[in-house]
């Protein structure tokens, strides 16, 4: 979006200048560090992050590369401080509509897993965050 670098993955998601002002206004904990890569960066957040901070982060990464999309295809993107905000309501909405799969992230969190089952079931219904370096 700012066009003063490459778009890799870890520039357009966390370290690009407008991207940081979107993680500034936002409820994530402390979003700095050095990187080399998004995964580094995401086993970081891991590390030193308690679950609701490292789902906050999977919901506002998702708001980020949807207004990314709006900016490169319509044009239009939100205001940073806006951005972080609907990230917070989706949030709230996805820990209301997804109580019944408590725990469920923290599992996916700290495994690599392609797919979760419940009851023998491939559950759909949950936020995925798949990010794989090739």
């Amino acid at each position: 979006m700012c066009h003063n670098d490459t778009e890799t993955d870890l520039h357009a998601l966390v370290s690009c200048p407008l991207v940081r002002r979107i993680w500034n206004a936002s409820n994530c904990g402390d979003n700095g560090g050095s990187s080399s890569s998004f995964i580094e960066w995401w086993n970081q957040r891991k590390r030193y992050n308690s679950v609701r901070q490292l789902e906050i982060t999977a919901v506002t990464l998702w708001r980020i590369w949807m207004n990314r999309n709006s900016q490169v295809w319509h044009g239009k993107s939100d205001p940073p401080v806006r951005v972080a905000q609907m990230a917070e309501e989706l949030y709230v909405q996805w820990k209301a509509a997804n109580s019944s799969f408590a725990g469920m992230f923290d599992y996916c969190a700290n495994n690599s897993v392609d797919g979760v089952l419940k009851n023998g079931a491939l559950l759909t219904e949950s936020l995925t965050l798949l990010v794989r370096e090739e």
